[in-house]
């Protein structure tokens, strides 16, 4: 892979392209058990690419039994009532192909990579670990040891540390404030039969998503999954999707200043509520959010990292998901010059409100954006993971055909319409995670600071 730095250069001298990007016509159907199945043939590889999106993920977790979701995921291939998980892994590796299950915040997604010769015993693979899995209690107990090792790992990973605590504080009670891997005291008391329980509830072919791309025909796609997924039932009636109490946007400036003694470094995250993958600004939000905080040229890096040498780097990103997720910012510096990083992020976040953008900074993020959406859709598992989404997020079914143009009609008044609409100036969540005593002398005056012990993980 290219590295994006290398890149950059170059999508800054395209041109953006207002054509409608050419892609095969995508079959869809759904089928007698209600199984959304969309299609699309790519015929560059003799390979086929699924993609099955179970909604749920962590979100449904019960209270108290944080991890759950995630654990299903990591389970799933570890045995069916007709395979235990060495014959499993031993299939997969013979064929040479790939399967992975992850988890997420709004969703469980079943990832297959196979040769199209092997389409009916992958594919049988696949149905066999969605609808029958035994969930062996060795399985789920080795499961549990390894995500309390992961968990415990994070301590010694700041960038992700700080994540956990700045979506606790941000979210709350919310399913989004819940890291997807739990929490230490939560995994002690999810047992086998939970996971067979949160199976039962949530994959259900009336609610999933199955995207296929590769070397075959729509007519053949449909014959095959619906002979091999014909016996997926879901038990029961569709139980209505829930429904959680917003969070609270964050009011003024909150400093929240996690004590790490033997951190080398402060890791700065600031940021508030943003919006969701369906919201009406989306396309001028990327384009903004991409001249601020979403490239290697943007305003932020080129402050902090090029001009004041404050750190090798900083950011911003939107997390769209199903629900509001958060705006961020981030990035990281040396103890003593803690206060000045934060400065300049709040300076710029001003400065973005104050001067407004240039006719050039949105071109060059228009050519950025269009130029990174070719790559990312070229892959075949790129195209069946974007096909899944589009569905999943209920997105107009010509999604990537029309994104250049969209982006192409982004207008310097949308970006800063969005600009004051989206990118929080004064009410604003900021965590700071390091040596405590070293940074909060210098912080008090930025805003109310709330000291704060690492989470229990």
């Amino acid at each position: 892979m290219i590295p994006l730095l290398l890149l950059a250069p170059l999508l800054r001298r395209q041109k953006p392209s207002t054509a409608v990007c050419q892609l095969p016509k995508e079959h869809q159907v759904k089928l007698p058990n209600g199984l959304s199945l969309h299609h699309l043939p790519y015929r560059n590889l003799p390979l086929v690419e699924v993609e099955l999106v179970i909604p749920g993920g962590s979100r449904l977790d019960p209270t108290g039994k944080e991890g759950l979701a995630n654990l299903v995921a990591k389970v799933l291939t570890k045995g069916t009532k007709g395979r235990n998980a060495t014959e499993i892994s031993e299939t997969i590796d013979f064929l040479g192909a790939n399967l992975d299950v992850e988890a997420g915040h709004d969703y469980i997604a079943v990832s297959a990579e196979f040769l199209v010769q092997d389409l009916d015993e992958m594919l049988s693979l696949l149905a066999e670990i969605v609808m029958l899995p035994a969930f062996p209690p060795e399985e789920v107990g080795r499961a549990c040891r390894q995500v309390e090792a992961q968990i415990e790992q994070i301590r010694d990973e700041p960038e992700r540390l700080i994540q956990r605590h700045f979506s606790r504080l941000l979210f709350g009670e919310h399913p989004y404030g819940r890291p997807v891997l739990g929490w230490e005291r939560s995994l002690c008391t999810i047992t086998r039969e939970d996971l067979a329980a949160f199976h039962r509830a949530t994959f259900r072919p009336d609610e999933a998503i199955l995207a296929i791309v590769g070397d075959l025909d729509a007519v053949t796609a449909q014959e095959k999954v619906t002979e091999i997924f014909s016996a997926w039932r879901g038990e029961g009636a569709v139980s209505p999707p829930p429904v959680f109490p917003p969070p609270e946007r964050v009011s003024g400036r909150k400093i929240h200043l996690i004590d790490k003694p033997d951190a080398t470094q402060t890791q700065i995250l600031i940021g508030n509520l943003g919006v969701s993958r369906s919201d009406p600004d989306y396309f001028p939000l990327l384009v903004a959010n991409t001249l601020f905080g979403g490239a290697f040229t943007s305003r932020l890096n080129r402050t902090i990292r090029v001009e004041r040498s404050l750190s090798y780097g900083a950011w911003s990103s939107f997390q769209f998901r199903k629900e509001r997720g958060a705006f961020l910012v981030g990035t990281y510096t040396k103890t003593e010059t803690t206060r000045e990083a934060l400065e300049v992020v709040l300076e710029e976040l001003a400065r973005l409100h104050r001067e407004g953008v240039t006719d050039a900074e949105v071109r060059r993020a228009k050519s950025y954006l269009a130029g990174q959406f070719s790559l990312k859709i070229e892959p075949p598992e790129a195209r069946a993971y974007q096909l899944a989404m589009i569905h999943f997020f209920g997105l107009p079914e010509d999604y990537m055909e029309t994104y250049p143009a969209h982006i192409e009609a982004v207008s310097i008044a949308d970006v800063e319409r969005v600009i004051h609409r989206h990118f929080p100036l004064d009410d604003l969540l900021i965590v700071l995670l390091g040596k405590a005593d070293e940074i909060e002398p210098g912080v008090r005056d930025l805003g109310e600071v709330n000291r704060r012990d690492l989470l229990d993980h």
